[in-house]
């Protein structure tokens, strides 16, 4: 939070709503966290979906990407 436009929440955000992960705000930390990690480690399969899921949002080029981006630019 505090970041302009708040682009790390965004983010969190739409991962939670493709069920790649579950956010949780820090506020609620006490009495969220421990249930919530407690809950993931008994579940395998629904670790896996979420991994699987937040593999989506994966750019494994995306530093060479933004290189070329780069490059181009001051060229």
């Amino acid at each position: 939070e505090g970041l302009a436009q708040d682009h790390q929440t965004a983010n969190a955000l739409r991962a939670e709503k493709e069920a790649g992960c579950i956010l949780l705000h820090q506020a609620d930390l006490p009495g969220t966290l421990t249930a919530t990690v407690r809950s993931l480690a008994g579940d395998e399969a629904k670790r896996q979906a979420m991994a699987e899921r937040m593999r989506r949002f994966s750019h494994p080029e995306a530093a060479r990407e933004i290189t070329k981006i780069i490059r181009k630019t001051i060229a």
